[in-house]
């Protein structure tokens, strides 16, 4: 019976249960007819001799099912025996292999750990995001209310913890991100108001100090994090106990938390502290429009969530119908894990661009460790080659091919693993550089980059992977090998036909990288040049969030924002100023959603970005008011509605004739009419790569915002910027004041084209690398496989400059059979994150042109040396060799 072709390839028993069972009948069979031959010679018939002895061996099926188990057990045990010493026999072999051959060993190694390394890194970051363990106290049992609405007021808060009692508690959480005065200065923190019962509902203690209770009645009280014990007060052991200014609010440091604990902020995003909810404004506040806080909840025990989903659909439905305008929404309410996938559930829109960067980094990392297999094969064809007539000869001694098969894979699973050992190490010194980076950012980032369990498993399973990748095609090959050929010296052409097609989809990958690269590179270098749709010279922006002890409400804060306004105005310098709820390219901040076109019955929503604004917004950024008029100081809460939109939403929508046209734009739950009164130039809002969409500008006045930034055009930005903090801290001590310039205020927005131009280069350079050294090895194999054909050539009349013209334009035109698909498909990969690129287009011939020119360059110079040696052939010696 002809066994499997897993089974013959990998052999762990050298008999299935089928032949053990066949083997048992067959033995029993055996004895049957030789007691049948004994009964015969001592005078029986044959028909009593038989019936006789198959009497005497009783029931044969039943003893052979009673033996089998036994039998399978020893055979186990001598398969795994077997198995072992032919395995332990392979790996001594493969590392005398390796020590005659250390070049090609340590180039083999190098080009896993270089691949393995960026693959490793990349999951490093994944496995933070989605896989790694919260640090909480069984975060299975933690859950995010959403109510058809990431936030919720405090009213429906209130209500949802008097009826869902499959909740053990319920807490709140709101992000603020105000100034915190320090010793060491004034600097902008993130952190969170949080419900009194947060810490305790988490199970979790503080690392030094404590955290508040839910019997604490003290609020002037802050727990802050590792991070920023870290980094603003540099590990002080006598932090705990100080005061520091918050909002213009002395609070006195409690507790700081273990590292790596960032509560219940979206995975990749950390706090710089928490303190507890202002009890003026947390239970009780009957506006249930005023949606401040995320709700979080821990499960009762013995609740599972779906119970606990079916629980707060049906609080969802009462609350709707108790409150329809208020909560038109809460039928939608659905629960959603605090970890993994369910973290980024209802964010999607923050979260796509950092899955977006992630995804081409990994398929960046991907081609490379494509690459590395391609030229590892390449070279275990090479290294097969020359051992030709070696395996042949062991062939032809008995060696089966699946015993051969095992040992050349044995040989490539020695390497694999020790590259990916480095690999590892190196990763670890990658993601290292990467957490140092993160420290220097503007906002707290939280990745674990730390190895664990998972990260090692990758790597481990991955190695093997690249093993089967490299080593299975050539050991096949090398155990097919031709027995008279191979021991007439006959190379035969598939070998290097096989290496030709793996350079070649190295070209294709090398050159995927390379343009990815190249346009990420000239991208961070256009960012000057890009014209943004407003100016940055000569303006300042402040952040300006009243805290609720200043302006206690809307009303209120919209007061305060205007009276600064009309200060600043009036400061000696000031040319222009004016308010925005986002500051265009902060990449912190973005509003979008669907308006509806009141002229045009039945037409579907269209999808707009929003950014509300004062008077005095655009004068002040230089964003030019191309028709009607400018948000006034008549465009009050009372007053009707008015927008202005920019210049693509006029011709999308309008036909450039906007102005006096009606809107239907979303307000709370309801849809309300607005005018359009003006319409303003096209300016870039997240990022400076994006195509422009169409915006709206409603009043910031008409709006229920309780903060703005504040951007301040003078002709002397620095004096200004002296007079307008000792202004505010003289006319307002409680206002937090952080006064920068516009330039500094955007440079987020240039961290996806710097990290992108640094990634893709350095993973495009090994690319480059990976596919130089396979063309060389490709050339050289080649010269040396027709040594017959170039002395021929060569006694035949061909020049030296003949035969390097043979062997180097040979090289390009199959670089060039990789290099076509490989810019056009890169170039349509790229599209797919054009708004990270800035100033150049993925089609942009110049580059694509010089993607071509540099690999065919390398390739000319990969090709070099072999095509030297080829003019060197003396056809004498070879001619005489071949007789």
């Amino acid at each position: 019976m002809k066994r499997p072709r897993t089974r013959r390839l990998f052999r762990y028993t050298s008999r299935s249960a089928a032949d053990i069972d066949r083997d048992l009948r067959d033995e029993f069979a055996f004895h049957v007819d030789m007691r049948a031959e004994a009964l015969e010679r001592e005078g029986m018939t044959p028909e009593v001799a038989r019936t006789t002895a198959e009497r005497e061996f009783g029931d044969r099926a039943g003893t052979t099912t009673s033996c089998a188990p036994h039998d399978r057990e020893v055979e186990a045990r001598r398969s795994l025996a077997l198995l072992s010493e032919e395995l332990t026999t392979d790996l001594r072999y493969s590392l005398r292999t390796a020590r005659r051959a250390p070049g090609l060993a340590a180039v083999i190694i190098m080009t896993v750990a270089v691949a393995m390394a960026g693959n490793t890194a990349v999951f490093t970051i994944v496995n933070s995001l989605l896989f790694k363990p919260a640090t909480l106290r069984d975060p299975s049992g933690l859950v995010r209310i959403h109510t058809g609405e990431s936030r919720i007021s405090a009213a429906n808060l209130r209500d949802i913890i008097a009826r869902a009692t499959v909740f053990n508690a319920v807490i709140a959480q709101r992000a603020v991100a105000p100034a915190m005065e320090t010793p060491a200065g004034t600097l902008y923190v993130t952190g969170a108001e949080v419900s009194a019962n947060y810490f305790t509902t988490l199970e979790m203690a503080a690392a030094r100090g404590r955290v508040f209770l839910p019997a604490d009645t003290r609020e002037d009280v802050i727990v802050i994090s590792d991070r920023l014990w870290h980094l603003r007060f540099t590990n002080e052991p006598a932090t705990v106990g100080r005061v520091v200014t918050l909002n213009g609010e002395s609070k006195e440091i409690i507790g700081i938390m273990p590292p790596n604990f960032r509560g219940l902020a979206p995975p990749g995003l950390g706090r710089d502290f928490w303190t507890p909810v202002p009890r003026t404004t947390a239970p009780g506040a009957d506006d249930r429009r005023e949606r401040r806080y995320e709700a979080f909840a821990r499960l009762a025990p013995g609740v599972a969530l779906p119970q606990a989903q079916s629980a707060m659909a049906m609080v969802g439905t009462q609350l709707k119908n108790e409150h329809p305008a208020d909560n038109a929404r809460f039928d939608r309410t659905v629960l959603f894990g605090v970890t993994g996938f369910d973290a980024f559930r209802g964010i999607g829109s923050a979260a796509l661009p950092i899955f977006a960067f992630v995804g081409v980094l990994a398929l960046a990392a991907a081609l490379v460790l494509l690459m590395a297999c391609a030229n590892i094969a390449g070279l275990l064809l090479g290294r097969a080659a020359s051992r030709r007539r070696e395996t042949a000869i062991r062939l032809a001694l008995g060696a089966g091919r699946a015993r051969l098969i095992q040992q050349l894979l044995t040989e490539g699973f020695v390497l694999a693993l020790t590259g990916a050992a480095a690999g590892v190490l190196l990763s670890v010194w990658l993601t290292g550089l990467a957490q140092r980076a993160t420290d220097s950012l503007p906002f707290p980032v939280d990745f674990d980059f730390s190895p664990d369990w998972r990260v090692l498993t990758y790597s481990a399973a991955l190695a093997c992977l690249t093993a089967v990748l490299f080593g299975l095609s050539p050991a096949r090959r090398a155990a097919r090998t031709d027995l008279v050929g191979a021991l007439m010296n006959d190379e035969g052409g598939d070998t290097q036909r096989l290496r030709q097609k793996l350079v070649v989809a190295q070209v294709f990958a090398c050159t995927v990288l390379l343009l990815w690269a190249a346009l990420f590179t000239r991208s961070l270098g256009n960012v000057s040049a890009v014209d943004p749709g407003f100016r940055t010279d000569g303006v300042l922006v402040m952040d300006v969030s009243p805290p609720e002890q200043i302006a206690p409400s809307h009303a209120s804060a919209h007061d305060l924002l205007e009276r600064l306004q009309e200060r600043v105005a009036g400061m000696p310098g000031v040319t222009a100023s004016g308010m925005a709820w986002a500051v265009p390219l902060g990449f912190m901040a973005r509003e979008e959603y669907d308006v509806r076109l009141s002229e045009t019955a039945g037409q579907e929503n269209r999808r707009v970005l929003s950014n509300t604004v004062s008077p005095g917004f655009f004068s002040s950024v230089g964003i030019p008011l191309l028709a009607g008029r400018d948000v006034s100081r008549s465009d009050t809460a009372g007053a009707p509605r008015v927008v202005l939109v920019n210049q693509t939403a006029a011709r999308r929508f309008w036909n450039h004739e906007a102005v006096g046209r009606t809107i239907k734009m979303p307000d709370d739950d309801e849809w309300v009419d607005a005018t359009v009164i003006g319409v303003v130039g096209d300016s870039k809002y997240w990022t400076l790569g994006e195509e422009i969409q169409p915006v709206v500008y409603p009043a910031l006045s008409q709006r229920r915002s309780r903060g703005a930034n504040l951007f301040v055009r003078s002709a002397h930005p620095t004096h200004t910027a002296t007079a307008l903090r000792e202004e505010l801290r003289r006319t307002l001590p409680g206002m937090p004041v952080d006064v920068r310039h516009f330039e500094d205020a955007i440079k987020v927005s240039l961290m996806p084209a710097r990290v992108g131009a640094a990634a893709t280069a350095a993973i495009g350079c090994t690319a480059m690398l990976l596919a130089a050294v396979g063309i060389y090895a490709l050339v050289a194999f080649s010269v040396a496989q027709r040594s017959r054909e170039i002395g021929i050539r060569r006694a035949v009349g061909a020049t030296g400059s003949d035969i390097a013209r043979l062997i180097v334009c040979g090289s390009l035109l199959r670089v060039a059979t990789g290099l076509v698909p490989g810019l056009t498909i890169g170039a349509l990969g790229a599209a797919g994150f054009a708004a990270f690129i800035v100033g150049v287009s993925p089609f942009d011939a110049a580059t694509l042109a010089a993607i071509a020119v540099m690999i065919l360059l390398v390739a000319t110079i990969a090709s070099a040396r072999p095509a030297y040696r080829a003019t060197r052939v003396d056809p004498l010696r070879v001619l005489r060799a071949e007789n």
